[in-house]
């Protein structure tokens, strides 16, 4: 182990403190170390090193499906975490061997083969500088988020590379270079970062249609035809005996900017859960009681909980981590492909109150909310005769509609307001927020869903589509937040008006898929269980088969009488018979002599005949048919025999 004194240790220590495994990082770390201080190795051939790189390879397929069927999305960390320990064996017998480097096809069956088959020579590799590698990257798919994670790992890398930096240059300027190096990488990482929490924010928002606790787009200004998809986002069913709620709230916004909201100060917070089972406790109340059940798929374990307002406890979610903003949103991570969770409704023993944001009204529609106030006479009316008013209001006034046309004066929140009068829930919802807060009342935009009609499948489940999208305004009135659907009845049937021609196709799929998923992540039939159960077959094949190879050599090694003899190419080479002749005829070869040499010292005593002129040529092939790897050809072996039977004749001539 050519490594720098102690380097192995600090990686593994390393390793331990980002994962966690400290105690099994110091057992690994002394256990390799000891290597320095003892002599002894043994004599491990390539079939001991093939065994043991198969067995660690079974073990990593295994954990990665096991922990595939059950934490999908933190598969890859954990598995990636755990590869020190399970290629631990395979560098311990390389260190502790008598051979300081292992065949590379001993990591990869299809070198084997090629080697097998004379298609490849072997190949050899040093695994302590991969193993390395391999502690620091395991230790980076921990994800700690340590402020020492890359200080750490510069401090490492200068601690392996100095042995090996060119003396050509000073030790100043291999640091210089190690330094910019660094810089260049944190840059680099930063950089990724921000541009991959920009991505995934986006493909959330446009493709995933994932509620954005922090910012929400609308289409208001949109000109043309707003066609929502029919794609079901999640279910819901009834929960105990309580009624379906009308509106399931995603995410709540307190700040527009003429083309969508901000929830401004509004930084989600982690929650503990009220227990093991999977219950958190949103807000203590009073009369909890079941309202429904949400059965939502995550995308990658993570995903925006749909919840009934006044949702005070949810139970059977079965999620690592619950976040929660002041203004009520709740997002989850780690979470299985599909969670089954049922939210309670109460009275909450405290609301969140307001405060300066929720009374802020944009510049560019600060006019037309003002004319729409006064004209409604909104200033000093009781909370609650204001937001009857605004309902009225929009009711007799205003229509649905998801096509908006190009009116000539701007198709925003003041054309909606003063001249159009038609639009959907976001003009709405927008504009009821706004006037409300123009009235003194402080008021947010809501989105979530609205849950369609009807009894559902034949269990129950109501299918809950990107069109039943919705939006509405929440108003602080008398120390409770309440909700304000300005929005003309029958919206939703209005919506489904868009559904395309093969939903009905879709839909049979769709519940087909759904039926899947909910025995996939099915809490009594876990796939996991039968994955495990899968993996026993692979463990019982590969012990047959290293058993079997034991035995065959056991008993190669009892039936074999003596070791197996060596043939060399060309030792049945006719020129021994004419340096036999040549020797039995007195010219004598000096101890250490080469063929060649010895020929041509005894070339001038030779007969000047035939046979003399034919015996440098007949060396030559000798010397290929012996040292040549491709050897001779038919023709060439045929002509090496003819000319030592010339050579011979020769010589006997002479003689006689």
């Amino acid at each position: 182990m050519n490594l720098p004194p102690l380097i192995m240790t600090a990686v593994l220590l390393f390793w331990g403190a980002q994962t966690g495994f400290i105690p099994l990082a110091v057992i690994m770390a002394l256990s390799l170390e000891l290597s320095r201080l003892t002599k002894r190795r043994w004599d491990f051939d390539d079939a001991d090193f093939n065994r043991l790189a198969d067995i660690c390879a079974v073990v990593i397929v295994g954990m990665f499906v096991y922990f595939l069927s059950t934490t999908p999305i933190k598969a890859f960390y954990i598995v990636g975490q755990w590869l020190p320990v399970t290629f631990f064996p395979l560098i311990a017998m390389q260190i502790y061997s008598s051979r300081r480097r292992v065949r590379v096809s001993a990591l990869i069956w299809m070198l084997r083969r090629a080697e097998t088959r004379g298609e490849l020579a072997p190949r050899h590799l040093d695994l302590t500088y991969p193993y390395l590698a391999l502690c620091v990257i395991a230790a980076g798919a921990a994800n700690m988020r340590s402020a020492w994670f890359y200080p750490g790992i510069i401090v490492l890398t200068a601690w392996i590379l100095y042995p090996l930096r060119s003396k050509r240059y000073s030790l100043v300027t291999w640091s210089a270079c190690l330094m910019l190096a660094a810089i260049t990488g944190l840059g680099l990482h930063t950089g990724m970062h921000n541009f991959q929490r920009m991505a995934m924010r986006w493909y959330y928002q446009n493709f995933m249609h994932m509620g954005d606790p922090l910012f929400a787009s609308t289409a208001i200004g949109d000109i043309g035809d707003l066609k929502p998809s029919g794609k079901i986002i999640f279910r819901a069913k009834q929960a105990g005996a309580t009624s379906l709620p009308d509106l399931l709230t995603e995410g709540v916004y307190n700040i527009y900017n003429s083309r969508g909201w901000i929830a401004l100060g509004a930084e989600l917070k982690s929650m503990r859960p009220a227990g093991n089972s999977g219950t958190w406790s949103i807000a203590p109340g009073t009369g909890a009681k079941a309202a429904v059940t949400i059965a939502l798929p995550l995308k990658w374990g993570k995903g925006v909980l749909k919840l009934p307002a006044d949702t005070v406890a949810i139970t059977g979610l079965p999620v690592a981590v619950l976040r929660r903003n002041r203004l009520g949103s709740l997002t989850v991570e780690d979470g299985p492909g599909l969670v089954t969770y049922t939210a309670k409704t109460g009275i909450p023993d405290r609301t969140p109150p307001p405060d300066r944001y929720d009374l802020k009204i944009p510049n560019q529609e600060m006019e037309a909310v003002k004319t729409v106030a006064r004209s409604l006479g909104l200033k000093g009316r009781p909370p609650r005769e204001i937001i009857t008013v605004i309902n009225n209001w929009f009711r007799k006034n205003f229509s649905y509609s998801l096509k908006q046309r190009d009116h000539g004066q701007g198709t925003g929140l003041p054309d909606f307001l003063l001249r159009s009068r038609s639009g959907h829930c976001e003009y709405f919802a927008t504009a009821t927020v706004l006037l409300l807060r123009e009235a003194g009342i402080p008021a947010r935009y809501v989105t979530g869903y609205g849950l369609p009609e009807g009894n559902g499948d034949s269990s129950g489940w109501l299918a809950v589509r990107n069109r039943d999208a919705h939006a509405w305004a929440t108003a602080f009135v008398k120390g409770k937040w309440l909700t304000v659907d300005t929005t003309p009845p029958g919206w939703n049937q209005a919506d489904e008006e868009n559904a395309s021609f093969w939903e009905p196709l879709y839909n049979r799929i769709s519940d087909l898929y759904f039926a899947y998923t909910l025995w996939r992540w099915g809490e009594e039939r876990n796939l996991s269980d039968y994955l495990l159960w899968l993996l026993i077959p692979m463990i019982l094949y590969l012990g047959r088969n290293l058993f079997r190879r034991r035995e065959t050599r056991k008993n190669m090694e009892k039936t074999a009488q003596k070791p197996a003899e060596i043939i060399r190419p060309g030792t049945d080479s006719a020129f021994y018979r004419v340096e036999q002749a040549l020797l039995s005829r007195g010219y004598d070869r000096f101890e250490g002599e080469t063929l060649k040499a010895w020929l041509s010292r005894i070339q001038p005593y030779l007969p000047d005949t035939t046979a003399g002129n034919r015996i440098p040529g007949l060396l030559s092939l000798h010397y290929k048919y012996r040292f040549d790897p491709l050897g001779l050809s038919a023709d060439e072996k045929e002509r090496l025999t003819r000319e030592a039977d010339d050579v011979l004749t020769g010589l006997e001539s002479r003689a006689t």
